[in-house]
């Protein structure tokens, strides 16, 4: 349930609907609310996933994130979401990482309300206070939270693809730190830490999807996710403004079906529906400019209706238009090779990709990741994994798959209609690449043949080979040539 209020009104208090039942109960699980965003710029967040069942006392959590945007100044956003009882937060401190759960200096403290300790009410978030601490872009950043009490469940977002640290109970504050030696224990995923924001900056860009998004299976630590390589891409160009992004993926998401219960721990960590967090994980971001919705995969294999997807998709194309939002569908990429990739589920999952094709304006842009990663003898599967011989997407995609999710992205924020207002500016398509005249070199079986066709064919004895124009001249001009093992 959303209940919406007036834009620059301020809100004391909210009245919910009554329960339909006598001695039902009603579960205020998450709030979607913003801090004033005017000079402030998104540089990393993460979707709450899940409420997970834990037994902590009085310990320090030193969590591990990576920011795309950097700025002179940050706040933290910290989330109670989907919980049943409050939560204390002792101390909060940041500081640069060194080395594994070692800080770079000594951590900074920060504050909230001129208060260095909080409490976090159920389903509600608390923002700190702005902090001058620069971040660097693209760089690691150890957030430390000194949890003072009994903690039996956190809100967690599960799969980081990053190792965070913990200390044993009853260790006390340790958020003030350097050394790291305090902190024995590992974590796989994200509690309670949702957002990390920076001064200045143009504003950011949301990718909402599943575990592609999330990044499952590109390598660990190295921060190869590829909402990460599309944020690097950005800052190396000067067509469009250096946007922040925001992996608001989920592994298991799905985008019309809810995969947490809605009370309590679960064992499920695929939160709730792409279309039920779009205010939390999309709306209520800091200076979002941008969304990307990639998801549907997990949808079609458990047997989900393309009518019912769309559905859904219009629906957060609308609001978020609503909200001077541009929006850019991808279309589901393939997923031959799981046992529930069936012919039908491939059907659903075709029309689908029709409706993103064939829009009638209701988005900005596509990104066609279907035809990018796609083997073309084997439409329903990814041409990598059968390379590697293993399924491909959701959780076999290596960091192969990853590049080629990047490219298409990036080239689709460069393009894309005028005049709605908030959004990025467009540039100019790259133009198209031309067939590659194969070496003569390939006919002696001494060239590799590219994989795919931005890839350069590269010849296995560099200035060896019996090309002419192989010690690097390009003799003639011709492209059939060897160059110094380069077409």
């Amino acid at each position: 349930m959303t209940v919406p209020v007036a834009r620059g009104r301020e809100i004391t208090s909210v009245v919910l609907p009554r329960t339909p039942a006598a001695g039902a109960r009603l579960h205020v699980f998450s709030m979607a609310l913003r801090a004033p965003t005017n000079g402030w710029t998104g540089s990393w967040a993460a979707s709450t996933s899940g409420y997970s069942p834990v037994a902590w006392t009085d310990r320090t959590l030193r969590l591990i994130v990576h920011s795309s945007a950097g700025g002179p100044r940050t706040r933290l956003r910290l989330e109670n979401t989907f919980a049943q009882r409050p939560v204390r937060i002792g101390r909060v401190t940041v500081a640069l990482q060194g080395k594994g759960a070692a800080a770079a200096a000594r951590p900074v403290p920060l504050s909230f309300g001129g208060r260095e300790d909080t409490e976090i009410p159920a389903g509600a978030q608390e923002s700190s206070d702005p902090l001058g601490f620069r971040v660097p872009p693209d760089t690691n950043l150890l957030v430390s939270i000194h949890l003072p009490g009994t903690v039996r469940a956190v809100p967690v977002h599960s799969y980081s693809n990053q190792v965070s640290y913990l200390t044993a109970d009853g260790r006390g504050d340790r958020t003030g730190d350097v050394d790291g030696t305090v902190y024995g224990q590992r974590l796989d995923g994200w509690p309670l830490l949702t957002g990390v924001d920076v001064g200045g900056g143009p504003g950011s860009v949301v990718t909402l999807g599943d575990s592609i998004t999330d990044g499952e299976r590109s390598t660990p630590g190295a921060n190869g996710r590829w909402p990460d390589l599309l944020a690097r891409r950005l800052r190396a160009q000067h067509t469009v403004p250096e946007l922040g992004v925001l992996n608001h993926g989920i592994s298991g998401n799905q985008v019309a079906a809810d995969r947490y219960p809605g009370a309590g721990t679960s064992s499920v960590m695929s939160g709730v529906s792409a279309g039920h967090r779009l205010e939390r994980d999309v709306l209520a971001q800091t200076s979002v400019r941008t969304l990307i919705v990639f998801e549907g995969v997990n949808d079609v294999r458990a047997g989900t209706k393309a009518t019912q997807i769309i559905a859904v998709m219009r629906s957060i194309a609308v609001r978020a238009h609503e909200r001077g939002l541009r929006v850019i569908a991808a279309t589901i990429a393939p997923c031959g090779g799981f046992h529930d990739c069936t012919a039908e589920a491939d059907a659903q999952r075709m029309a689908v990709n029709r409706h993103i094709r064939a829009n009638g304006g209701l988005y900005d842009a596509v990104f066609d990741f279907d035809a990018a990663i796609r083997d073309p003898p084997a439409p329903r599967a990814d041409a990598a994994a059968l390379r590697r011989r293993r399924p491909p997407a959701p959780q076999r995609r290596r960091n192969e798959g990853v590049q080629r999710h990047r490219r298409p992205a990036q080239a689709g924020l460069t393009t894309g209609p005028r005049g709605r207002p908030g959004l990025t500016r467009p540039g100019r398509r790259r133009p198209a690449r031309g067939p590659r005249r194969p070496c003569p070199c390939a006919r002696r079986g001494r060239r590799r043949r590219p994989a795919w066709p931005w890839q350069k064919t590269r010849c296995r004895r560099p200035g060896r080979c019996a090309c002419p124009g192989s010690s690097g001249s390009t003799a003639g001009g011709s492209p059939s040539r060897c160059t110094g093992g380069r077409t």
